[in-house]
């Protein structure tokens, strides 16, 4: 029995029907899902604040970790800690807060 499978909100405008075709197709890994919606929605990247870590949206996941934690969010300004760490940016769940 094949499942049928809808088209979330998220992809429903004409650029983005290639997108779901290959997502359907499983022309497509998961993590570029992740990259699609972000990009849609305005995120930069993603954050995971339990490892205080964040990673931007043309490098997400490069520390190859489990990424199922991590949550949309904003490249903002380093905090002075982050900064003092060597930071030069950050990923918030908010745009105005690092």
């Amino acid at each position: 029995m094949n499942a049928r499978v809808s088209m979330p909100d998220f992809l429903m405008n004409k650029t983005n029907k290639d997108k779901w075709k290959k997502i359907v197709n499983k022309e497509i890994e998961a993590i570029d899902i992740i990259r699609i919606f972000l990009s849609e929605n305005g995120y930069d990247g993603l954050c995971n604040l339990g490892h205080e870590c964040g990673c931007e949206i043309d490098d997400l996941v490069p520390c190859s970790s489990d990424f199922s934690f991590c949550r949309p969010g904003y490249k903002v300004e380093p905090t002075e800690e982050q900064r003092e760490d060597g930071a030069e940016w950050a990923i918030a769940l908010e745009k105005d807060k690092p």
